[in-house]
């Protein structure tokens, strides 16, 4: 089986904190699960953003925009001793931060990760 959870790699716009922080979690409980694992399934809800949380800045050459979400995933596994699929659907809240220099690109980075 392979690693689960969000493959970074295929954001190219993310940077080297979104892929630290979002799939480190997952890669973990997976690496000490593995070898007892009889299958999983596993998706993706939706994401929530709270309008409130919105903020625009911008100062010297850089504008800034961030909105807090929460990201919704519905994941079940069973193990091979047991035919019962466990529940490990997890929420898990974001702060996005888009951030855009007027002489770079755009990058994408993640504030604040923590599953709730």
């Amino acid at each position: 089986m392979g690693d689960f959870g969000l493959c970074a790699a295929k954001l190219p716009s993310a940077t080297e904190t979104l892929a630290k922080t979002q799939s480190a979690l997952r890669i973990r409980e997976f690496a000490a699960l593995k070898d007892q694992l009889d299958g999983m399934q596993s998706a993706y809800l939706g994401m929530l953003a709270d309008p409130d949380s919105l903020t625009i800045t911008h100062y010297g050459n850089q504008w800034n925009v961030s909105v807090d979400t929460v990201v919704s995933y519905k994941f079940g596994y069973t193990l091979k001793k047991g035919k019962e699929q466990k529940d490990a659907s997890y929420n898990r809240g974001i702060t996005f931060r888009l951030i855009y220099d007027t002489t770079q690109n755009i990058g994408l980075s993640v504030d604040s990760p923590t599953t709730i």
